[in-house]
């Protein structure tokens, strides 16, 4: 399994997590396209991008067995250059990638030697939201947000600039493929924190 972190954005302190101060430890670690987006955001945007930011870090940490200082985090779009792109790890030894979610004012990030998407939703989502869940996948037996979240998972480990149609990702117990690739992902559900989360990695 990828490692995960949970980062609340009312917690304002990093220690527990290898950050250490959440705010100037943490703006030093962006790259540029990270930081020009924080040029535009409000305090709120500021506040939930800054803690995915350290809830990823924290994860690379984790895994690596290094300080989240040796590492940079940084977004940039493969198709426009826009600073909406997937976010990317710089650093020491062999590559790491991460993903983020964000759900019920938490961050969560997981961080894996191979592509690794992770999504989350809260348990107590309206009927509404519900109901989205089970027409975009299809209907089917048990938890649509569990469903939701592993389809999620599943198209952030693809990684595609352009997003793949939900309806082309199959689930099966804890394994997933995508109609248009040979690539196959191990998925995984948990409830941590109020929220259903599910974590996708693909496969060698």
């Amino acid at each position: 399994m990828p490692e995960l972190v949970v980062v609340s954005e009312s917690d304002a302190s990093g220690d527990r997590d290898g950050t250490g101060d959440a705010g100037p430890r943490i703006l030093a670690r962006l790259g540029a396209s990270d930081r020009r987006r924080l040029d535009t955001a409000t305090a709120a945007q500021r506040t939930r991008f800054l803690t995915g930011r350290r809830a990823a870090l924290a994860a690379v940490s984790r895994l690596t067995v290094m300080p989240a200082d040796a590492f940079t985090i940084d977004a940039v779009c493969p198709r426009c250059g826009g600073t909406h792109g997937r976010p990317a790890i710089s650093g020491p030894g062999r590559p790491v990638h991460v993903s983020i979610a964000h759900a019920g004012g938490r961050a969560f990030a997981a961080a894996a030697r191979s592509p690794v998407g992770i999504d989350a939703e809260p348990l107590d989502a309206p009927a509404e939201r519900l109901d989205v869940a089970r027409a975009i996948t299809g209907g089917g037996r048990g938890d649509p947000l569990a469903r939701w979240t592993r389809v999620e998972a599943v198209r952030k480990a693809d990684g595609r600039a352009l997003p793949v149609d939900p309806a082309e990702v199959h689930l099966a117990l804890h394994r997933a493929r995508i109609d248009s690739t040979d690539t196959r992902y191990r998925v995984h559900s948990l409830r941590r924190d109020g929220c259903v989360v599910a974590t996708a990695l693909a496969l060698p």
